[in-house]
């Protein structure tokens, strides 16, 4: 009785990751989507170091939650790196449309980077005046643009209390610092970059990339379907925490082994450095009435 109930336990268990690790993204019609991955594998309260990100200098260090294959950071102004993806996952990411990744946002608008570097060896940033696209849990659809900031890379604005999923086209890239474009036919992203500013907690959840043939972009101004989430009037507020930047190299890098199932990327420095310097400026801060 006790090798079944534990052989039961076991398939319990099994079946409860596999229902984190594949869960379903909210996809608009048009829009064929595959999952990549999330946060699975690392449970509890923990040092973003402890879970295995990059950290850019210790003071970048911020406690984190990892709960049901997302992270959640409840400090903002700060920047650093997931995780590499593995050969199996690199693959997925050829001849795509773009990727994506799920977020959870707090009571203030946040603002947030998406570069990574690519399997290329080369870092990749946002560039400005791009359109990306929210889709709720609903799968209500709503548009905004990416501005180019003090970071020197195009941001996004997440809504305050957005829950859903940010689609980034790879269109919206451009190769840092030459400005070259990103080819999704010949390069996979290998390392996605995070960088927070100005919002309260945030979540981050399941990475995918997509295929469609419709066109992420800005509706008509009397498209009466569409929202667009409101942008605040007030002035830009610099981050007070800059990193510096790090050396350029054009070495590929090859991903970290599998820790606990998924990623620790712990070889950054010897392989592609991050480029950029993260400013991170938000767009305005709204509290909910």
């Amino acid at each position: 009785m006790k090798k079944i109930f534990a052989i039961l336990l076991a398939v319990l268990l099994i079946g409860s990751m596999s229902m984190v690790a594949s869960a379903e993204v909210v996809a608009p019609e048009g829009y064929e989507v595959t999952f990549v991955r999330d946060f699975s594998g690392v449970e509890g309260t923990m040092m973003s170091s402890e879970g295995g990100f990059w950290l850019p200098a210790p003071e970048a260090d911020r406690e984190v939650l990892f709960q049901d294959g997302k992270v959640t950071f409840y400090e903002q102004n700060m920047w650093g790196a997931f995780f590499n993806f593995t050969d199996d996952e690199l693959n997925l990411f050829y001849n795509k449309t773009g990727w994506g990744f799920y977020v959870k946002n707090g009571e203030y608008d946040t603002s947030i980077c998406a570069g990574f570097n690519g399997n290329d060896g080369k870092n990749y940033i946002l560039d400005e005046d791009v359109a990306v696209m929210f889709v709720d849990m609903e799968g209500n659809v709503s548009y905004d643009v990416t501005y180019w900031g003090s970071s020197g890379q195009g941001a996004i604005v997440v809504p305050y209390e957005f829950e859903g999923y940010i689609y980034i086209p790879f269109t919206a890239y451009l190769l840092n610092p030459d400005g070259g474009e990103y080819d999704p036919a010949t390069t996979a992203i290998l390392t996605p970059i995070y960088a927070i500013s100005e919002g309260e907690e945030f979540t981050y959840g399941e990475f995918f990339v997509f295929s469609s043939d419709e066109v992420i972009e800005m509706p008509e101004e009397d498209d009466p379907i569409i929202e667009t989430p409101e942008a605040s009037t007030e002035a830009p507020e610099a981050s007070t925490d800059a990193p510096s930047a790090g050396d350029p190299t054009s070495e590929p890098a090859d991903p970290a082994p599998a820790n606990n199932g998924w990623i620790i990327w712990a070889a950054i420095a010897a392989a592609v450095v991050v480029v950029v310097v993260v400013v991170v400026i938000i767009i305005g801060k709204k509290k909910k009435a």
